[in-house]
């Protein structure tokens, strides 16, 4: 299966970075901002920005195309599902594009 690890750092970085999230082989795939770990963090930002409803979609790089067809489907659906789950804690403020 897909094996990603997300490491918190104890504070953010110079840049806002919280987390690194990496392959089981510690290699980077990419460092994150609160926004990505935490829906209460991307609705706190949407408060700020004003903005009263979102469409949420998985960011392109999550895809991983270079994955086998048969774990690519395994990580999509966990994708998916992740999505919709977070979309149904907040039918009034996000809606999901899976």
């Amino acid at each position: 299966g897909v094996r990603l690890r997300i490491k918190q750092f104890d504070s953010p970085d110079d840049k806002g970075f919280v987390a690194r999230m990496e392959w089981d082989d510690g290699t980077l795939f990419r460092n994150v901002k609160p926004n990505c770990l935490s829906a209460d963090a991307s609705l706190a930002e949407y408060d700020q920005y004003g903005v009263d409803i979102q469409v949420a979609a998985t960011v392109p790089v999550m895809f991983n195309y270079r994955l086998r067809p048969v774990v690519g489907e395994e990580w999509a659906q966990f994708l998916n599902d992740d999505l919709a789950q977070t979309a149904r804690r907040h039918p009034q403020r996000l809606v999901g594009l899976g």
